[in-house]
């Protein structure tokens, strides 16, 4: 499998999809960074 990005950073902003058993400690993690992304 070959993931393609659209940026030259190769960061999506977007959907997150994960385990039930690893979803809060995933949003947790990314919260910060979907922040400042949505704040542009």
């Amino acid at each position: 499998v070959q993931l393609s990005f659209n940026t030259a950073s190769a960061q999506a902003f977007g959907v997150l999809a994960t385990t039930p058993a690893i979803h809060a400690a995933a949003v947790a993690r990314l919260a910060d960074r979907a922040k400042a992304l949505s704040a542009r």
